[in-house]
């Protein structure tokens, strides 16, 4: 959220999270101890392909590259402002916690549009929605339940093909090559 290597230029077109390191990591550190002290299971992280930061002087905690997908297969739940990596939750049938921090909400119009994006993700979805510098209320480990209707609506209308045939995505990314 905060590497410069991150941030896509043509949604953030004013002031955005990039460079802003100390406060935005302070209140990771501080939600995902909280995590850690309620539930009793360790806070690992899938960095974003495109950050180059070195998450781990940040986070004190372990950092992988390129392993979302196995990370969330194996995970309780899992964490994120808004991803297209929490389709593997979705998938996986997995709880999410959506985060956002005061900073997000107040920095710029631009990620004041990105809560507002992370709460409609959340209200889809029926899951959490939590500003991690506010005070905030955890779920119990056995509240932490997906909503098996919205998740499946979500995978219709979002991660599959509306189509009666049935073929292989290789064929689809072919025929889309082929467009170009």
């Amino acid at each position: 959220m905060t590497s410069y290597d991150h941030i896509d230029k043509y949604i953030f077109n004013e002031k955005d999270m990039a460079g802003q390191h100390e406060t935005y990591f302070k209140s990771l550190n501080n939600f995902f101890k909280v995590i850690e002290d309620k539930y009793k299971i360790k806070v690992v992280v899938s960095r974003h392909p495109k950050n180059k930061l070195n998450l781990k002087k940040f986070l004190k905690r372990p950092v992988y590259d390129y392993k979302s997908a196995e990370l969330v297969k194996d995970s309780e739940f899992i964490i994120c402002h808004q991803s297209l990596s929490m389709n593997y939750a979705i998938l996986s049938c997995k709880p999410i916690f959506f985060i956002y921090t005061e900073q997000m909400l107040h920095r710029s119009t631009a990620t004041n549009k990105l809560v507002k994006l992370i709460d409609l993700y959340g209200s889809k979805l029926n899951q959490p929605v939590f500003n991690i510098d506010k005070k905030f209320e955890l779920p119990n480990m056995h509240n932490l339940i997906i909503d098996r209707y919205k998740y499946g609506k979500y995978k219709k209308e979002y991660l599959s093909l509306n189509s009666d045939k049935n073929f292989f995505s290789k064929e689809v990314i072919l025929n889309n090559l082929k467009k170009l």
